[in-house]
């Protein structure tokens, strides 16, 4: 089994998202800290990931800096500070030969993993919630046999 590189990935979104960064001023905001593991499941290696909460906010900066993020691979990517009040962000992925994809509608959530992929080129995301995982790993305990 092939071993996983992991990348760390910081998005300082404090001062970048609660400026605006062109969007509307009347966005609700609110304090986040969320840690969650995003894999690439493209079949293509991802030169660059961007987020933003809306289409009115700019892009933030490439997140993998100068860093190849290779399919089957996973990076762990935390947000923390003070974020516009959204039901999906967006998440960008310019690959290696220099096409890109969006995600539209992404859920973040602390503590979730998100699987990025491609079917026939239209992009799918495969999201496990931290709640129900941990809620999968305690209906899987198996209770302790009594000793005669």
């Amino acid at each position: 089994m092939r071993k996983k590189i992991i990348l760390l990935l910081m998005v300082a979104v404090v001062g970048v998202m609660a400026s605006g960064c062109g969007a509307r001023r009347n966005t609700a905001k609110e304090e986040v800290s969320y840690e969650m593991k995003f894999c690439n499941q493209t079949e293509q290696n991802v030169s660059e990931l961007h987020l933003r909460p809306v289409a009115e906010y700019k892009w933030t900066d490439n997140l993998l800096q100068d860093d190849l993020w290779e399919n089957g691979f996973e990076v762990p990517v935390n947000i923390d500070g003070l974020v516009p009040v959204t039901d999906g962000w967006q998440v960008k992925m310019i690959f290696e030969n220099h096409t890109e994809q969006i995600w539209k509608d992404v859920k973040l959530h602390d503590g979730d993993t998100l699987v990025f992929s491609l079917d026939d080129g239209t992009p799918k995301l495969t999201q496990t919630n931290a709640q129900d995982a941990q809620e999968d790993v305690q209906d899987e305990e198996v209770p302790d046999e009594e000793t005669e």
